[in-house]
């Protein structure tokens, strides 16, 4: 069995099966992933230029929060 995306052997270094592709090795996969910007099932390239900022906003906001001492979050 050959890998979806490099199409070489795939028993040769962490094989899986990836739904919908078939027969892979873990980091052609991880790369794909990258290459078609998507991130636990959440597709960015697929998002309009509203949501994504909306996204960056939320991050941002999740990122400053981790870093809070004392709780407060935030915006900016």
């Amino acid at each position: 069995m050959n890998c979806s995306f490099c199409a070489q052997p795939v028993l040769l270094r962490q094989p899986m099966t990836v739904p919908g592709q078939g027969p892979a090795h873990k980091d052609c996969y991880q790369q794909y992933l990258v290459e078609q910007r998507q991130f636990m099932g959440l597709n960015i390239r697929a998002l309009s230029d509203s949501q994504l900022q909306e996204l960056r906003e939320l991050v941002t906001m999740e990122c400053n929060a981790r870093q809070q001492v004392n709780g407060e979050i935030e915006l900016f």
